[in-house]
């Protein structure tokens, strides 16, 4: 070996990575297709709990659109995850979460409830001394 290859050198690793950078990006480009925006009322495709659902585009402010899926939920997706449609669009139902909102938002009579009807078979269920300080009641 010669002396001059056992002598250390400085290497310019900054150099190398912005050449490998400017590499991935020119590839990435030449298929990369910018993607056309999206109007208030469009209807859409998004992948949702694994499955294709169809949806409304209701706002977007910037990079994130906000769409209203056909089960009432509202999610927040990038353009990226929203593909344009020209289905019909989905009759929307309001989502469980509103309907429990509406029901504890109505006053409701509280009636006590009756005693419990005992069989033979069975015995008395009574909660255990440690929850005796706690209310114990039943929501959505």
């Amino acid at each position: 070996m010669s002396p001059e290859l056992l002598k250390p050198a400085v290497v310019d690793a900054h150099g190398h990575l912005i050449a490998r950078q400017q590499q991935q990006k020119k590839f990435y480009n030449r298929t990369a297709k910018p993607l056309l925006s999206l109007q208030e009322g469009q209807v859409v495709c998004v992948n949702h709990n694994g499955e294709s659902q169809r949806a409304i585009v209701h706002a977007h402010a910037g990079t994130p659109h906000y769409i209203q899926t056909e089960d009432g939920s509202t999610l927040r997706r990038n353009r990226a995850h929203l593909r344009s449609t020209a289905e019909d669009k989905p009759i929307i139902t309001p989502s469980l979460i509103e309907d429990c909102e509406q029901s504890l938002m109505a006053p409701q009579d509280v009636q006590p409830s009756p005693a419990p009807i005992l069989h033979r078979s069975s015995r008395a269920k009574t909660l255990p001394v440690r929850l005796t300080d706690y209310v114990l009641t039943r929501t959505c």
